[in-house]
């Protein structure tokens, strides 16, 4: 099992509710396109679980984007992924219809209390992110892809998640500053790196 809640990269992070070994906390988010996402119906196979912002800030933008491209190294391990946002159902299943990966909604952030998936509120860890080389790079990348409609938490920071079969947490990371991207390589090593009991 892999446990990354520790300090990769330039901001603090800190570690979540949902810790490495244990069972994943609850899970009942409305599905983009319709239905609902829960751990038993994940069941039977591994997980990615990212936790954003909303569908109109940048960084879920540019993040949408690259999980796109990612999705089919997911796909042929079996694994299922899941976009969680703070936008309203509606605004979900809009934009669910041209993903090739769930979205979920939870615009009354319940998920986010139970995986203990906090907030920046006093900015510290990211304005350490964004002063480390590179992070302004990030920052510009996920302009280009523009601000839509407000409708959640600026300062909501990210952060991802990898389940077995059973609904063990493989893998839990909270990041320091709300413009850091998901670390696909991190989820894709603990899907692999799973005991083979579970597979």
């Amino acid at each position: 099992m892999v446990s990354a809640a520790g300090t990769e990269g330039a901001g603090a992070a800190t570690a979540p509710a949902a810790r490495v070994g244990e069972r994943a906390p609850l899970l009942d988010l409305h599905r983009g396109g319709g239905g609902r996402v829960t751990l038993e119906g994940l069941r039977g196979r591994p997980a990615a679980l990212l936790f954003s912002r909303y569908l109109g800030c940048p960084y879920c933008r540019s993040s949408i984007a690259r999980l796109r491209a990612e999705h089919d190294r997911f796909a042929e391990r079996g694994a299922a992924l899941v976009l969680i946002v703070q936008s309203a159902p509606a605004r979900v299943d809009e934009a669910a219809a041209a993903l090739p990966f769930t979205l979920a909604a939870d615009p009354e952030r319940v998920a986010y209390a139970a995986w203990g998936v906090t907030a920046d509120r006093l900015l510290r860890s990211t304005l350490r992110t964004l002063t480390v080389g590179g992070a302004l790079s990030a920052v510009r990348a996920a302009l280009r892809h523009g601000h839509g409609r407000f409708e959640g938490d600026e300062l909501q920071r990210p952060a991802e998640f990898a389940v077995d079969e059973e609904g063990t947490v493989l893998y839990a990371k909270l990041h320091g500053g709300v413009a850091d991207g998901f670390d696909v390589e991190a989820l894709l090593r603990a899907i692999d790196a799973r005991p083979k009991a579970a597979r």
